[in-house]
């Protein structure tokens, strides 16, 4: 599932997936981890992001990226900025058998950026909302944001229909976010949206 926000509706994209604890062997026997976790986290992370980087330039190949997309993304932009860092995976021990996965999945699947319990009042022009508890003090702290820049954060999180990609491509259209871009890898201001 992918999620491009965070608490204060800030850009944080990232991918919830759920992987079996264990694998097949080619007799077709369960093999379960012996310790932790089946594959190292860090190696993980790795080939993630390798994989997805596959994915991404096998859909360009073949035509298949929206028009959205193929006209405001720079491919070679893009990718450089796809590994420019390190992906993290957080993985978490096996859920409990299949009530557990059922609820866990139940809470991401239909997900908007902000509910409407989260959302405290509008105060003039303001819009109070409050997010988890600050990891320093553990209590629940509320936001004030100019109801244009509230509008404009959760409308940052909307994708374009027909469009899986679009939250990962707006670093290789800003011109702002452009630094450290392969040679030839921009693009001009007129072409961003």
């Amino acid at each position: 599932m992918l999620h491009t926000w965070k608490q204060d509706l800030g850009r944080h994209v990232h991918v919830h997936a759920l992987v079996a604890g264990g694998a097949l062997s080619d007799a077709g026997v369960w093999i379960r981890p012996k310790t932790g976790f089946l594959f190292p986290v860090r190696a993980l992370s790795k080939v993630f992001r390798g994989k997805f980087v596959a994915g991404l330039e096998g859909l360009r190949i073949s035509g298949r990226w929206p028009e959205s997309v193929k006209t405001n993304v720079d491919w070679p932009c893009l990718k450089h900025a796809l590994y420019a860092h390190d992906w993290v995976v957080y993985a978490k021990q096996p859920l409990g058998g299949p009530e557990a996965v059922l609820d866990y999945l139940g809470r991401y699947t239909h997900r908007v950026a902000i509910s409407n319990e989260r959302i405290v009042g509008i105060d003039g022009n303001d819009v109070l909302f409050r997010v988890r508890a600050d990891r320093s003090t553990g209590k629940k702290r509320t936001i004030h944001l100019p109801g244009t820049e509230f509008i404009g954060r959760f409308l940052h999180h909307v994708l374009p229909p027909g469009s899986s990609v679009s939250g990962i491509t707006v670093c290789c259209h800003r011109p702002e976010r452009r630094t450290g871009c392969p040679p030839g890898g921009t693009r001009s201001a007129a072409a961003t949206p």
